[in-house]
């Protein structure tokens, strides 16, 4: 941007940039946890500093590019209050800067593909800010081969309780949304291994549908759905 004589033009992308939760693991697999998570980590901070402030703070799975992006989804933002609120409501309570509850201490595994700079830059961030609200972060990169390795791999195998991942969409919304159940890892997609009978209803009735505003309103009913279990955070 500071070259002399050279102009950056901006375009919109297909693709997100995400924190994946594992929603089998403990602690992430409750949904307050989660939540709080989300509220304790600052995506704008990434943005800002792993993106260089070239992309805006992405909010659901669907791009905005895409005519199925329901602008009026917002997932649980970054609020370092409101994270510590919850957390003292859930019972995790601090001693010596770290949080435990029923004996076991709030710490978390995140993860992310060992070659990939923007993800060890990310999970950085991540560490710095869990420590704040008393999270403990465990931070490790994994080669490539190990990281998506299937069935068993850190990935696929859903080796973490946050990892690093990203994807690019198709053409059609329907590509974006694969938190399905017949799609959880390492079946699919899905290393989240969230399974909701709702979302699935919702998935395959877009899939049958021909009219344009009814695909939209069941696009906008998924994304809040996953916007309301915590599944993932969303980055750029």
């Amino acid at each position: 941007r500071s070259v002399l004589g050279a102009s950056l033009v901006r375009t919109e992308k297909n693709h997100l940039a995400y924190l994946s939760f594992q929603l089998r693991r403990f602690p992430t697999d409750d949904a307050s946890v989660r939540r709080a998570l989300m509220e304790a980590i600052d995506t704008a901070e990434i943005a800002r500093k792993v993106y260089h402030g070239f992309w805006p703070v992405a909010t659901t799975e669907i791009a905005p590019v895409l005519w199925g992006h329901d602008p009026t989804v917002h997932p649980y933002a970054y609020n370092y209050s409101a994270a510590v609120r919850d957390l003292d409501d859930a019972g995790w309570r601090t001693s010596g800067g770290i949080r435990s509850k029923g004996g076991r201490p709030l710490a978390v595994d995140v993860a992310y593909e060992a070659s990939n700079q923007e993800g060890r830059s990310i999970a950085t961030v991540i560490q710095e800010n869990l420590a704040r609200a008393g999270v403990q972060a465990s931070v490790r990169g994994y080669p490539t081969n190990v990281f998506y390795a299937v069935p068993n791999g850190t990935y696929y195998g859903g080796r973490f309780n946050l990892a690093v991942s990203g994807f690019y969409g198709g053409s059609d919304p329907e590509q974006s949304e694969f938190w399905t159940c017949d799609r959880v890892a390492p079946n699919g997609p899905n290393v989240a291994r969230f399974c909701d009978a709702t979302y699935d209803q919702l998935f395959a009735r877009q899939a049958r549908l021909e009219d344009h505003n009814a695909r939209v309103a069941a696009f906008a009913a998924m994304q809040q759905t996953i916007a309301a279990s915590a599944v993932f955070v969303p980055l750029v």
